[in-house]
């Protein structure tokens, strides 16, 4: 029955502490995690448009990310002082 296929497995329950994310495709705003990864399977599997961006886009990410906690502490230096 499942030879060939792939199965995500997990909880749609609303009180599932994995939640309901918001998304803007779903009716009322929000989709179970699992729903979500099933989601991103197909949009594998279908070839969808999954690329790697310019490398130069991951490095200003990453100073960008390594910068911020200096830059709130120093914000809020004068506040907490």
């Amino acid at each position: 029955m499942f030879r060939d296929k792939f199965v995500v497995i997990g909880v749609t329950a609303r009180r599932n502490p994995d939640g309901h994310h918001r998304t803007p495709v779903s009716r009322d705003g929000r989709m179970p995690g699992v729903e979500v990864q099933a989601n991103a399977l197909d949009t594998m599997l279908r070839g969808g448009p999954l690329r790697d961006v310019v490398p130069l886009v991951d490095v200003l990410a990453i100073v960008l990310l390594a910068c911020l906690p200096a830059l709130v502490s120093f914000l809020l230096s004068g506040r907490v002082a």
